[in-house]
């Protein structure tokens, strides 16, 4: 734990600039002129050590994320790279452009993460949740594009031309997703599906026309799709959204932690809920949860400087409650918790 002290060191000006706010806010609510009093000081503290538990639990959670892939394609002439699992992305370098205006240089770095099972999604607080509403997942993918170290954007009305693995035989329909402050996900449909010809590989370029396969074995990537965004790309499908339920968390009031973050990892479909809440001495919950569902829960929490976790599989019942206590758990075995 102690390497990511180093990380708070630059944190000091974002937490001092937090609570200069703070205390002027807190000042302005009052009409009488006011100064730093203890009472001020007491607000301050507790800025600084919610802010600070904030990005500590964060920075832990971030070491258990899975690894970025690195590919490189010209810049120069179009290109197909292929990740470890099978996405299949082709680069057209002139439907790209750098957010600072510059050229593009002589290579286009490629970032991608390919999630494919709950474990990962739990890793990387990757929830398949939809404006509170549960997905199943056939995959979701992370792409980002440098050239020379600077971003790279599609061009207004371009997009990327990407195949993604077939991992479920479900209907599966295309998700942009975006996380907030404290990392949770969420993901907004585009109105697209996958879909998959028998005996044919289209270019959505070329419309009309289909280029035949080499072979006739069944595809293992889905046909080329238009993605817009360059960020986090999911496969996925609505679950039902009947029978469902809130699981409710009490957390031993005694561990006094400042934040916790919990999991609903599901057994049976490749779905994962996440919650990121501050600890106020109410009972968090967690909506839309399947009925019996089977489900592992993780929570985990840091305290001074030392890590909390707790874990338990369950199969979810109407209006359930967990009474959960975290234990001071090895940063080692924190990696275990995640899978089912």
């Amino acid at each position: 734990m102690s390497k990511y002290i180093l990380y708070f060191n630059c944190m000091r000006k974002i937490i001092l600039f937090v609570c200069v706010v703070v205390v002027f806010c807190y000042s302005c609510n009052n009409s009488a002129p006011t100064t730093i009093t203890k009472t001020d000081s007491v607000v301050v503290t507790v800025v600084v050590d919610t802010v600070r538990e904030r990005f500590l639990l964060d920075s832990v959670l971030k070491q258990f994320e899975t690894p970025s892939q690195y590919l490189k394609a010209s810049a120069i002439h179009p290109a197909k790279v292929t990740g470890s699992k099978g996405t299949i992305i082709s680069i057209f370098p002139d439907d790209l452009m750098t957010l600072s205006g510059k050229p593009l240089g002589n290579h286009i770095d490629i970032e991608l993460k390919e999630l494919t099972t709950s474990e990962e999604f739990a890793r990387n607080r990757a929830a398949t949740v939809s404006d509170l509403k549960l997905l199943v997942s056939g995959g979701a993918y992370y792409i980002h594009m440098t050239t020379g170290g600077d971003t790279l954007k599609l061009k207004p009305g371009k997009a990327l031309n990407v195949q993604f693995p077939i991992l479920d035989k479900e209907n599966m329909f295309l998700f942009y997703g975006k996380k907030d402050i404290t990392g949770q996900m969420n993901w907004r449909p585009s109105g697209q599906d996958l879909k998959v010809i028998e005996g044919y590989l289209p270019d959505p370029r070329k419309e009309g026309e289909r280029e035949a396969k080499t072979n006739e074995k069944p595809s293992s990537v889905y046909n080329e799709i238009l993605v817009e965004n360059l960020d986090w790309i999911n496969c996925d499908y609505f679950a039902s959204s009947e029978n469902l339920t809130q699981l409710s968390v009490d957390i031993d009031k005694s561990d006094s932690f400042v934040y916790v973050a919990s999991y609903v990892i599901f057994k049976d479909v490749n779905s994962v809920m996440t919650s990121f809440e501050r600890v106020s001495g109410t009972i968090n919950k967690i909506y839309g949860v399947p009925v019996g569902a089977n489900v592992a829960f993780v929570a985990i929490a840091t305290k001074n400087n030392k890590l909390y976790a707790y874990k338990s599989e369950l199969k979810v019942t109407e209006g359930q409650m967990l009474h959960i206590k975290l234990k001071e758990t090895p940063a080692s075995d924190v990696a275990n918790l995640f899978k089912i």
